[in-house]
């Protein structure tokens, strides 16, 4: 779903996210970090003085308008197809190609077409169908707004990148214009908070920082864990 103004979902470019940079081609060191990688595991990078950024979020993503003809309110199905970009956990084709395309269409064939308010179990059917080791959990947001507010949303969310999980946020602008972001990173705010860095689905590069609840309400939170290979 395209935001009804321009910056009406509160999304702000990151100065060092380097947008104006070709971009590189994606990895498949992204699929072996995933496959190696143990739980707790830092599977992060630092870029600056107070940025994290996961692993392979410099590299390309999808957007929705690479679909317009396949899907329509397609940001729940292209962001997960962007989690598997991101982690490597399915392969990495490149943004824009056939192959890219054609993982689009398996994953929109559990995810549909929006608003998806329920994600967790969309993409869990997913993971198991494809045999994707990944699985989803919806976060109770009641529970985090009671203890500590929007300022614990940021803050839940960047402990679990740390743990070595991705997350996506459900953000609300207004009345019916619902959207589906990744995040791929966080960054230290000047007032001591936590700002998320997210691919918002319209940008090649993920680089737009995110406040929660700032120009936008947070409506979900889905957070999916990596399954460990068998030995």
């Amino acid at each position: 779903m395209m935001p009804l103004l321009k910056g009406s979902y509160g999304f702000r470019p990151f100065p060092d996210s380097g947008q104006n940079n070709p971009l590189p081609a994606v990895s498949a060191d992204n699929r072996r970090a995933f496959l190696l990688r143990g739980r707790g595991t830092a599977f992060l990078r630092r870029e600056g003085s107070s940025a994290f950024l996961l692993c392979g979020s410099g590299h390309a993503f999808a957007t929705t308008g690479d679909f317009q003809n396949d899907a329509r309110n397609h940001c729940a199905a292209t962001t997960v197809l962007n989690l598997l970009l991101l982690s490597g956990a399915a392969g990495v084709p490149q943004p824009g190609t056939a192959a890219a395309r054609a993982l689009f269409l398996r994953v929109h064939r559990y995810i549909g077409n929006g608003p998806v308010f329920r994600l967790a179990p969309k993409a869990t059917r997913l993971f198991r169908a494809e045999q994707i080791p990944l699985t989803a959990e919806a976060v109770s947001l009641r529970q985090i707004r009671s203890s500590s507010g929007s300022a614990g949303i940021a803050a839940f969310i960047a402990g679990e990148l740390r743990r070595g999980n991705y997350c996506a946020v459900m953000v609300e602008a207004a009345v019916f214009a619902w959207h589906w972001v990744l995040v791929t990173g966080y960054k230290a705010a000047e007032n001591g908070g936590t700002v998320l860095l997210v691919e918002d689905n319209w940008h090649r590069r993920g680089m737009q920082e995110y406040v929660p609840d700032n120009g936008s309400i947070v409506r979900g939170i889905c957070v999916f864990h990596p399954l460990m290979p068998d030995k």
